[in-house]
């Protein structure tokens, strides 16, 4: 596997460094210029997890954090008692 790789790296052309500048470039003008199929499929991934999370995880999340809470506070409100 290894001897490939490297008689595939001694086969190809050399790359100058201007041409790698300008890949360079070429691919940073490419991170940053809009896309409207990712964008749609961003917001439609992003609306899926949204509804996702609000359907299965949130409830049993606040819940927990409701009984926490209240823990919290009977804790607090016993302590005031028993210093009284």
């Amino acid at each position: 596997m290894i001897a490939l790789a490297a008689a595939a790296a001694a086969s190809a052309p050399p790359v100058s460094a201007a041409s790698a500048a300008a890949a360079e470039e070429a691919a940073w003008d490419l991170l940053f210029s809009p896309d409207l199929g990712l964008a749609f499929w961003t917001v439609v991934t992003f609306a899926a997890l949204h509804y996702v999370l609000w359907r299965f995880a949130w409830g049993p999340i606040l819940g927990a954090l409701d009984a926490r809470e209240k823990g919290i506070q009977d804790n607090i409100d016993d302590a005031r008692r028993q210093r009284d």
